[in-house]
């Protein structure tokens, strides 16, 4: 297939594929995951129902691509915020502040194992931990966080506390994303355990 013709089939491709997960995105924020469709999703998009499943091969596969799109989104959202002028410590701050007030939507309970089964959410998990241990081992070397714990554990403390202030509203969400930086910055004395 010579150049020109091949580079715009590709173009083609990606272009639909850009219609189909805007499409997806739109219909989930009117009317939510379990109300989508292979016909509402290619009406959206403006193609065929051939069309849209020459591309996927059904529901799960658009919802597992969208989803893949999301968190693709959002990680390069975190890695913009770590990208920040400031100490490590105000961008260690500025990552969970991002992660938590713009964490992927949250997904019907019967959805949630089909989307998060994907490599991408493992990969990307990986990422934001990645991300964090980096942040933190900065911080600690700057003195900015307690050094006694290894970096890896405060980033899964992280993660988890960010995740409890993503299902949170209003200003629950900062509470908790500022006592998980409080824990940081603690050091906490060893436990001595006193004779019997």
């Amino acid at each position: 297939m010579p150049r020109l013709w091949s580079s715009s089939v590709e173009s083609h491709r990606d272009a639909v594929k850009d219609a189909v997960l805007d499409a997806v995105a739109e219909l989930v924020a009117d009317r939510g995951l379990p109300g989508l469709s292979m016909a509402a999703v290619a009406k959206q998009a403006g193609i065929g129902r051939a069309t849209l499943y020459k591309y996927y091969t059904g529901m799960e596969a658009v919802l597992q691509a969208w989803h893949g799109r999301q968190v693709h989104q959002h990680l390069a959202l975190l890695e913009d915020a770590a990208g920040r002028e400031g100490s490590p410590l105000q961008r260690l701050e500025a990552v969970l502040v991002a992660s938590a007030y713009a964490s992927v939507h949250a997904e019907p309970g019967d959805m949630a194992p089909v989307l998060h089964a994907g490599e991408h959410v493992r990969h990307a998990r990986e990422q934001v931990r990645d991300l964090l241990a980096r942040l933190i081992t900065e911080a600690a070397a700057a003195g900015e966080v307690r050094d006694d714990v290894p970096a890896a554990e405060l980033g899964d403390f992280c993660l988890h506390a960010v995740g409890a202030a993503s299902a949170a509203t209003g200003a629950a969400r900062g509470r908790l994303v500022h006592l998980a930086l409080d824990a940081l910055r603690c050091q906490v004395p060893p436990v001595t355990h006193a004779p019997h």
